[in-house]
């Protein structure tokens, strides 16, 4: 699981132009229809520490963000569908 094969909720944000927190709040929704592990992934801090300082040094999530969702390709369209005023 290359960081590059995963999205973060700040790179849909980001490409999206929408304000901080959008995609996690679409994420939320859709989360009883998700699988983890295939649609979704989290990084823990006590034991993925140097992968979420590596993207955070990236820029690819929020300085804010402890703990990470790393998303699959399909779920970030799922979440690119979901959001208010798309479609």
């Amino acid at each position: 699981m290359a960081n590059g094969d995963w999205h973060t909720f700040r790179d849909i944000d980001t490409a999206l132009g929408a304000a901080k927190g959008t995609a996690f709040r679409a994420f939320k929704q859709l989360r009883p229809e998700l699988v983890e592990g295939r649609d979704f992934s989290v990084l823990r801090a006590d034991t993925h520490g140097r992968r979420i300082e590596s993207l955070r040094r990236n820029g690819r999530i929020y300085a804010s963000s402890v703990n990470v969702v790393l998303l699959s390709a399909s779920t970030r369209t799922l979440i690119e569908q979901n959001l208010p005023g798309r479609a």
